[in-house]
């Protein structure tokens, strides 16, 4: 078997994708090799994208995730959020928005009882 042109990801021999004719597995880190159109084929190998957990999210992620625009992340979130600036990147850790929705689900809750 041949080594992998790119030892930091892991590699499927292009062949042993669709060789029975079935569709590979569908979950996100598996493509189907017939769709990619020769693109990102490399010595018959074809690179598999590892999920990588996120750790901080931009402000339009942040706001996605929540479920509202970004008007309104930045007008009642954003406030309360501690977020970390590298350059000219801000991102949102994760913790911290779920820390936030905590907070305010608690609050939420003891607004609802009195």
């Amino acid at each position: 078997m041949r080594s992998s042109p790119d030892p930091g990801r892991s590699c499927l021999p292009v062949d042993t994708l669709a060789a029975d004719g079935e569709a590979p597995p569908s979950n996100d880190d598996f493509l189907d090799a017939r769709n990619l159109g020769g693109r990102g084929l490399r010595n018959g190998w074809r690179q598999v994208k590892r999920q990588v957990p996120r750790l901080a999210l931009s402000p339009e992620e942040a706001a996605e995730s929540l479920g509202m625009s970004r008007s309104h992340f930045y007008k009642y979130v954003w406030p309360h959020l501690r977020v970390v600036r590298v350059g000219t990147r801000t991102v949102i850790p994760v913790r911290a928005l779920e820390a936030w929705l905590e907070q305010e689900a608690a609050r939420t809750l003891e607004t609802a009882v009195v």
